[in-house]
């Protein structure tokens, strides 16, 4: 019989149970995540539910009671609008009857209708849906009929295929992936079992390579997961926050002239308040989807030094902040995205002012680096130098990962966006920072910008 070498007789009783073992790790992995994610998506699909057919019961009350079907298919309309997995909203009176509907195939399941009256949520499974039945109660608690609501759970089955999909792609991936690095590793140690100094150096260069790719893999790793949560997120919150402001538009139209909020002045300031909150919060969604999208410029040419001042115009800055610019007058048109670029020079100034809490200087400046003796296009920077805290080392290593952020209420995601914007214009930001001597943000892209944004980084 033939010999085995050692590394062969290696690989038989370790790499292939080891191999096969990883397998099943990484499939009971997929299988567990997929799991947890449906759980999770099933629960926020039912909270959601919740919250619409809640505040349809108690806004159809009144209008329940005075017969008012006009306002009740309003209400069902409106309903159905704000949640996106919304199939049919329907209104029904104490003795059963439906008075108001979106889609007229709706009905009361037949066990609850022979109970009579109920008090709490209740919940009826339907194949690819689920029907939320909620009492309406009157103020003197009083049964006054029934709001039914239809969820579909076609958009829940939707993602949760795709998480599925690309989670067992990149399952697939990684498995290949550390197969062929332990197939290469094998391959090396046959190659170098004569020579004992160059197996080691060999070894040693093979793990410092897969420990980089390792990391990278993760980083890319977490970065899509980043993008995929932010955009479910984004979408799933702006349609209930929706729901939450025309709700209160509601309110506050119906609340001003009425005696309550002459008697008590501090509720319309309530409402002025829970207003500007759902602002900032819909602000947090936009950094959000702006995260997950491709970014897609639309080039044209653009004067600096209005869009500069714009920013000035749009940023509150403090009585002891000082706005100090430098700007060339033989400054040419730069061809970029205008709206985006703005963007990015707001979040920097903004940043800049956060910073100076005791007042100090914010210098901006704008550059114009000409074309060299190898012929390279020209170049434009913009500035931001400020004199507030400044930042230690190991923080300006941190600022352009997502979600990083050292604010009480931060995303994390201005300074990656900015980045993601800048790259798009072929660009590309300069960081110097010093704790206690401020910091200075440069914003350096070609002065012309193709419409794809796809230019090199200098």
């Amino acid at each position: 019989m033939p010999r085995i070498s050692p590394i062969a007789r290696f690989q038989q009783r370790f790499i292939v149970p080891m191999i096969g073992l990883l397998a099943v790790m990484l499939m009971y992995l997929c299988w567990n995540t997929v799991q947890q994610l449906s759980q999770d998506l099933g629960a926020d699909l039912q909270r959601k539910g919740v919250r619409v057919i809640q505040n349809l019961a108690r806004m159809s009350s009144e209008p329940l009671a005075s017969h008012n079907r006009r306002r009740l298919f309003q209400l069902v309309r409106l309903s159905q609008q704000s949640d996106g997995d919304c199939q049919g909203v329907a209104l029904f009176n104490a003795d059963g009857r439906m008075v108001a509907t979106t889609n007229t195939s709706l009905a009361l399941p037949s066990n609850l209708s022979a109970a009579g009256p109920f008090q709490s949520l209740k919940e009826f499974p339907m194949g690819d849906s689920v029907l939320l039945v909620y009492p309406i109660i009157d103020k003197t608690n009083r049964y006054q009929g029934t709001a039914l609501l239809d969820l579909s759970k076609e958009h829940l089955f939707q993602i949760v295929h795709q998480s599925a999909s690309q989670l067992i792609l990149t399952t697939l991936g990684v498995f290949v992936l550390v197969a062929f690095f332990l197939q290469r590793l094998l391959n090396r140690l046959k190659v170098l079992a004569d020579a004992e100094f160059r197996k080691a150096a060999d070894l040693e260069a093979a793990y410092k390579n897969l420990q980089g790719l390792q990391s990278q893999l993760l980083r890319s790793e977490k970065l899509a997961a980043v993008g995929q949560l932010a955009s479910s997120v984004g979408h799933e919150l702006r349609n209930p926050l929706g729901a939450i402001k025309n709700s209160l538009y509601y309110i506050r139209d119906t609340l001003k002239d009425h005696a309550l909020a002459k008697e008590d002045p501090n509720l319309m300031e309530f409402m002025d308040l829970a207003d500007e909150e759902i602002k900032s919060a819909t602000r947090i969604i936009t950094d959000l989807l702006d995260f997950s999208r491709d970014v897609t410029l639309l080039v044209k040419p653009t004067d600096l030094r209005a869009e500069l001042a714009h920013v000035k115009s749009t940023l509150e800055i403090p009585p002891n902040v000082h706005w100090i610019e430098e700007y060339p007058s033989n400054l040419p048109l730069a061809r970029l995205d205008p709206e985006k670029m703005r963007q990015v020079f707001v979040n920097l100034a903004g940043n800049a002012i956060q910073s100076m809490t005791k007042g100090g200087d914010l210098h901006v400046t704008t550059r114009l680096e000409k074309e060299s003796a190898d012929h390279s296009p020209p170049w434009v920077e913009v500035e931001f130098k400020d004199t507030g805290e400044g930042m230690a080392p190991d923080l300006l290593e941190k600022i352009f990962e997502p979600l990083f952020t050292t604010k009480a209420r931060g995303t994390g995601l201005g300074l990656p966006i900015c980045q993601g914007i800048v790259q798009a214009h072929g660009g590309r930001i300069l960081v110097q920072s010093e704790p206690g001597r401020g910091s200075t943000f440069t914003v350096r892209f070609p002065l012309e910008v193709n419409h794809h944004g796809n230019r090199s980084s200098p």
